[in-house]
């Protein structure tokens, strides 16, 4: 993975732990050079503290890599992310699943659906 994927990777990341009822699927579009976040549920989206934090990212990621771009968006009819790259809902489930397989509990590992 490359840096940029990486920092992203960590800006989700913090984003998924402070807005715990959101998800971010993340991909990139090599043709527009363009990392694209989308976010759900919409209503989240809208939420002031959550502009604020998605902003602040924004700015982290442009002042490393200022020649890239990142665009968050939701519920958008024309763009998707068609090849994820993170999905901070699969990050979830791999965390759980690591811990019930700790004690004991979680008998597969079948891999599907997780982020890699």
């Amino acid at each position: 993975m490359k840096k940029e994927n990486k920092l992203v990777v960590k800006l989700l990341d913090a984003l998924a732990a402070k807005h715990s009822h959101m998800s971010f699927l993340y991909g990139y579009d090599e043709s527009l050079n363009q990392h694209i976040i989308e976010v759900a549920p919409t209503e989240s989206y809208e939420n002031e503290q959550y502009l604020l934090d998605e902003a602040n990212a924004t700015a982290e990621f442009l002042s490393n890599f200022p020649h890239q771009g990142i665009l968050f968006i939701s519920n958008d009819p024309y763009l998707k992310v068609a090849e994820p790259i993170y999905n901070s809902a699969a990050n979830v489930r791999k965390v759980k699943l690591k811990r019930s397989a700790s004690l004991g509990i979680f008998q597969g590992n079948s891999g599907k659906g997780l982020a890699k």
